[in-house]
């Protein structure tokens, strides 16, 4: 993804509600620090005091005689979030996704969603060229008549472009078993009533056998990332190297991470109060498109990027997928949003629509 410099806007400092260009305050609806961590002074504590009692970096190897405990309680807490019974932190969401996809394809075959993001893609392997309703009766065929074949289908739980969680209520057709790798990096505390992410919305596990790759920062706000699934496998990734030779994620988020479960659940509680108003109240206005599960909004007509920045609103736009396609404008809600803040918004998008 790249910016071009007509939509280049570099923030000074830590954005929350507002954010700060050219010395200049703008409402910020971009980004993706969905629960607002970041500039919350009792998380900021937590950092400090993960950095005190645990470092910055652990300075030995996950597989060295000295392991920490901190990341056996960490990727304990983890698999207790998702429901799953076990799970390994890494460096980066990334990383964590590229384990995932190279130990699932050396007992299986890679089936791949349409627009799969690049982490969990692998030399070698392809992205089908299909329509999602054609990929899926597509993948029901190949799982369900190919006995002797182990399949892995590999999607992603959220589209954080178009702002939709992914239906998959078309897994019920799958009748034999399967492994489903999917990155919930933009599901995983947001969704559910715990924030266990897309766990919350697929079916009980008997034939299938999951594996959840995650990115820690976008709700978190914690440099990391991470996986959970089954005993078994997260055992083989863990021989793995991108696990036996990386440094692992920085002991301070871990342990902030921790901590931090309560105002996780309270933040969360306050993202849902605000993307519950904002469904409300954006209903009705044109080009818009929302997932009121989401806080992620998106704008089908790239014009309301350039109105709002006259209003002193910053949205999040690019081009995607590459710089010569067309702007994508998207509204992203945090937990620090208030009522008033959304109300401005929204006055600024049915302004752009009247006129």
């Amino acid at each position: 993804m790249q910016n071009s410099p007509k939509t280049l806007m570099p923030v000074k400092g830590i954005p929350g509600r507002s954010a700060s260009v050219n010395g200049e305050d703008y409402l910020f609806f971009s980004g993706f620090a969905y629960l607002g961590m970041p500039s919350l002074p009792a998380f900021q504590q937590l950092i400090a005091e993960g950095a005190k009692s645990h470092g910055a970096v652990f300075p030995s190897s996950r597989i060295s005689n000295t392991p920490s405990v901190l990341y056996e309680d960490f990727e304990s807490a983890l698999s207790t979030l998702t429901g799953l019974p076990a799970s390994a932190s890494f460096s980066a969401g990334y990383m964590a996704s590229q384990a995932a996809a190279f130990f699932a394809s050396q007992n299986s075959e890679l089936l791949y969603a349409p627009g799969a993001h690049p982490s969990l893609r692998i030399a070698g392997q392809q992205i089908p060229p299909l329509m999602e309703t054609d990929w899926r009766q597509q993948i029901i065929a190949i799982v369900n008549h190919h006995e002797r074949q182990n399949h892995t289908i590999v999607l992603e739980s959220v589209n954080p472009l178009s702002g939709e969680v992914h239906d998959l209520s078309w897994l019920k057709e799958i009748r034999r078993p399967v492994r489903l790798l999917i990155d919930d990096s933009h599901g995983i505390g947001l969704l559910g009533d715990r924030g266990e992410g897309i766990m919350a919305y697929l079916p009980p596990p008997g034939h299938f056998q999951y594996l959840i790759s995650y990115s820690l920062s976008k709700a978190f706000s914690c440099e990391g990332g991470a996986l959970s699934g089954g005993q078994k496998d997260i055992d083989g990734i863990k021989k793995l190297p991108w696990f036996t030779a990386a440094t692992g994620m920085s002991p301070l988020f871990a342990g902030a991470w921790i901590q931090a479960r309560p105002l996780f659940a309270r933040q969360k509680e306050r993202l849902r109060a605000a993307v519950d108003y904002f469904h409300r109240k954006a209903a009705g206005i044109p080009a818009l498109r929302h997932d009121p599960r989401l806080p992620v909004a998106a704008v089908g007509d790239p014009g309301v990027y350039a109105h709002c920045l006259k209003h002193h609103i910053l949205l999040s736009a690019f081009r995607y997928p590459s710089p010569q396609d067309p702007l994508m404008a998207r509204i992203v809600l945090n937990a620090l949003h208030t009522t008033g803040d959304i109300d401005r918004l929204c006055a600024c998008l049915r302004q752009y629509f009247k006129a």
